[in-house]
């Protein structure tokens, strides 16, 4: 049978309609898939719940139209999609209403927001879009949104078929008010009205000499803040010494802060997103320290999409990766390692020259006469963050931490002749591994609840041999301690929240000698066990006007018999027109410390070691401190001016670094500090000044020795620090300069002798009553935005330390150094800050 010219073209649209059938099943994709490519396309974000539209598929148009998309995916499924604003977007089905809680202020969605059915009882919390979906009701129903810190909101919701409910919620005016939004020194450092200082790693800005974010470094640009060596390793708050501070990371105790022996912070600060820094007033959850406190957060949500940052710089490479394993699962891995063993750099040498100076490296390296002995050296250093985040529920968080610190160094020694040949290594090893497991439950809108426990282990381990004497040594301190912790917490209203936990934890601390010229050897190992209550109210009455946080913490230790009561207190109190007072007041104590020996421990490089109070020669250290201020926060100034004193109990002279006659006793005294610092803080579009100030007098008091009181080797009587940086959009740029008087030390009595009968025999003349010449140091950074696409940014940073190459004298001491049989003569050493040292880094973010 012919087919006529009609059954042709109806035979050829057939067969053409079925072949773009198949096609258009073959094409046809996941909805989620199809929104994601949609908010990469167009940079904007879909909120949705994830079972709505699990079974749905669809196929995808050419149109790059976003509305024209939205219209055929609203046709094509009868999904209901609503825009919140310029940038989100919910997604909502059938028998489900969909809420969207977001700022008011900024449109920012609020993630954790409780929505509240009250007819029923039930509760619902919003992901990290501020999204909630609730069952469809039958009948109307009454609904409360709550949110710390903001306005409750409360709406009637009745049956419908479609529905996209936006709240946004006011912040209440009298909140809990934390942050003072005005930044300080630069972009993302805020000062808080508690006293403390708050760095937001992401929001970051630039400061002078820092090429790279370094949290350590950055804490130093604070008033009463000081690294009397010019180290991160060695940060000494209103006058005390880095062993008594408290350093943490998610949680976790950190006993190693620094690479290359101090110069650079070994805290990735890619993973690190929030440093909270306390130097009086601190949180009653906090213990373990006689002077400041270091609290680095990680971040804390869960992904849902991979993203992560890359930084090549001359001297290490650092990668961080986020990376979403499933809508309630992801990873964050961080790393860092040095390069030079790939190549050494003009940092790297200008750092190898800073760190080993006057150490067995190189006094080695330059003998006066024995000049067939060869020297060098390999150091690297890495450092391994990581962090899984699982969220089995809208009310539970899951989080393990881990974090892994080393520095490694092998010092290699060769002796040759045409008789013979000698060869030897000395190895230094120093690393902190800590692990952590914690859970978060949010049962209502006013309780939550976090029980969790982590383990760190630090080792500093030495094997030295000494290749001209045959004489070997090793060195070893090892601290490892276990916290367990429980806490909870009630938000009651908008203004109170109390908080209560318990801690656990043991520390044991392990020190060993061994020798073999003279044979030598010794072990000591010290366990403690402490028990600590804590409690804390945060109350925000009066509008807002008043803010008080105050708290005790309850402290045992059954093994030394100790018992501590130590409240807490902060007042901030508004007086109008911008102005503030301030009140900050605690009791402290710890039971770790930190012993400095006199350049004869770990080949010279490291001198500290932790010990542990056991309740004889080493007692438990205690601290009282006070500080009253006045604060001024208006049209984009700022100016706080603040007293404070400090008295520090149970101190051991084996702590403070004595290199003098009190170099070797073990006596225990105090050191009582006072002093005034003052911040200036303004910024104009683009233009930014600041400028800080401390005042201090730091006095040891030792009963046993003679004098008994004297300056404290801490002691910096004036410290300033001004900074003036611009922003021209892609390029930024910030110059600082930073002046302090020198540290105390002490001169060999009256003319210094030339020769003297022992190696101990040095006559000395009053301590500490002389005073190293000023440092000062003025320091240039560079930041210039390469490229900024949708999706990827690439930045060159450069910084410039120490751009006048001043030789800025750090320390000075004296030893004894034989010239003869039973002959010793005065040695004066001196220590010297680094000198010019540029760095230059790329950074890329996607």
């Amino acid at each position: 049978m012919r087919l006529s010219k009609s059954g042709y073209f109806f035979l050829i649209s057939l067969l053409l309609l079925i072949t773009s059938t198949t096609s258009f099943a073959q094409e046809q994709i996941k909805l989620s898939a199809y929104l994601k490519q949609l908010e990469t396309q167009n940079d904007i974000r879909f909120s949705y719940a994830p079972e709505a539209i699990e079974d749905i598929s669809i196929t995808p148009t050419t149109t790059p139209d976003l509305q024209a998309n939205i219209e055929y995916i609203k046709a094509r499924t009868g999904l209901q999609i609503t825009k919140i604003n310029e940038r989100y977007y919910s997604v909502s089905a059938p028998n489900s209403i969909h809420i969207v809680v977001l700022d008011a202020t900024t449109g920012a969605p609020l993630p954790n927001a409780n929505v509240m059915i009250t007819d029923q009882g039930a509760g619902y919390t919003t992901n990290a879009e501020g999204s909630a979906y609730i069952p469809n009701p039958t009948n109307t129903i009454f609904v409360e949104i709550q949110y710390l810190g903001y306005q409750t909101e409360g709406l009637n919701l009745g049956p419908v078929e479609y529905n996209t409910v936006v709240v946004s919620l006011k912040p209440s005016v009298d909140q809990l008010e934390e942050v003072l939004l005005q930044p300080v020194f630069t972009q993302g450092i805020y000062r808080t009205n508690d006293g403390s200082y708050r760095f937001n790693t992401d929001k970051f800005g630039l400061l002078p000499g820092i090429a790279e974010t370094d949290v350590l470094q950055i804490s130093q640009t604070l008033p009463g803040v000081e690294s009397v060596d010019e180290t991160v390793s060695n940060i000494n708050i209103r006058g005390g010494s880095n062993g008594e501070n408290l350093l943490l990371w998610d949680g976790m105790r950190v006993y190693q802060s620094g690479h290359f022996y101090g110069l650079i912070s070994a805290i990735n600060p890619y993973i690190t997103e929030d440093v909270f820094i306390y130097r009086n007033g601190t949180h009653s959850r906090y213990g373990e320290s006689v002077s400041g406190v270091i609290d680095l957060k990680a971040m804390d949500e869960v992904t849902e999409q991979i993203h992560g940052k890359a930084t090549l710089n001359l001297l290490h490479a650092n990668a961080f990766l986020d990376i979403p394993i499933s809508e309630k699962l992801s990873v964050m891995v961080a790393g860092r390692r040095s390069l030079n063993d790939l190549y050494q750099t003009p940092i790297y040498n200008s750092y190898s020259e800073r760190v080993f100076q006057d150490t067995q490296i190189t006094n080695l390296a330059t003998p006066n006469e024995q000049s067939d002995l060869n020297t060098s050296e390999d150091f690297n250093f890495f450092d391994v963050s990581a962090k899984v985040l699982y969220n089995p529920s809208q009310k539970d968080r899951l989080r393990f931490n881990f974090l892994a610190i080393n520095n490694n160094l092998n010092f290699n020694q060769n002796l040759s002749n045409d008789a013979f040949e000698l060869s030897e290594t000395s190895e230094l090893n120093q690393e902190n591994i800590a692990a952590g497991l914690h859970w978060q439950r949010t049962w209502n809108s006013k309780w939550s609840s976090t029980v969790g426990a982590y383990r760190s282990q630090y080792n500093l381990d030495a094997a030295n041999f000494e290749l001209l004497t045959t004489e070997f040594d090793t060195q070893g301190n090892e601290v490892i301690s276990f916290v367990g912790r429980a806490q909870l917490l009630y938000r009651h209203k908008k203004n109170v929240q109390w908080e209560a936990g318990y801690e656990f934890i043991e520390t044991g601390v392990t020190n060993s000698d061994q020798t073999t010229t003279p044979e030598f050897r010794r072990r000591v190992k010290e366990v403690l066990v402490g028990h600590h209550l804590y409690n804390q109210l945060d109350w925000n009455p009066f509008n807002g006007k008043t803010q008080i946080n105050a708290g005790v913490r309850l402290t045992h230790y059954p093994k030394i018999n100790e018992y501590r009561f130590e409240p807490r207190l902060n007042l901030h109190q508004k007086l109008g027109a911008g102005f503030a007072l301030e009140f900050h007041g605690e009791l402290k104590s710890q039971s770790i410390s930190q012993a400095v020996a006199f350049q004869n421990e770990f080949l010279g490089v490291e001198n500290r070691r932790w010990i542990q109070a056991n309740g004889n020669e080493i007692p438990l250290i205690t601290s009282e401190q006070w500080s009253t201020g006045l604060v001024w926060n208006k049209r984009n100034w700022l100016i706080n001016l603040e007293y404070f004193e400090k008295s520090v109990e149970g101190i051991s002279a084996t702590t403070q670094g004595f290199q003098n006659q009190f170099a070797n006793s073990a006596a225990l005294g105090s050191y009582q500090v006072f002093g005034l610092e003052l911040i200036v803080n303004k910024r104009w579009r683009g233009l930014g000044a600041w400028l800080g100030y401390t005042y201090s007098n730091n006095d040891y008091q030792f009963d046993s020795f003679d004098p008994q009181s004297f300056a404290n080797n801490l002691d910096i009587t004036h410290s300033f620090r001004a900074a003036i940086s611009y922003d021209l959009g892609r390029l930024s740029t910030v110059f600082g300069l930073q002046w302090r008087s020198g540290k105390p030390f002490t001169l060999p009595l009256g003319e210094a002798p030339s020769a003297i009968q022992d190696t101990e025999d040095i006559p000395f003349s009053a301590p500490n009553a002389e005073r190293l010449t000023s440092y000062f140091r003025a320091d240039l950074s560079f930041k210039y935005i390469v490229l900024n696409k949708s999706g990827y940014t690439l930045k060159a940073n450069a910084a410039f330390q120490n751009i006048f190459n001043n030789n800025n004298l750090l320390d000075r001491y004296f030893v004894s150094q034989q010239i003869g049989e039973d002959q010793f003569a005065i040695n004066q050493i001196e220590n010297r800050s680094l000198r010019f040292t540029p760095n230059f880094a790329l950074e890329l973010s996607f």
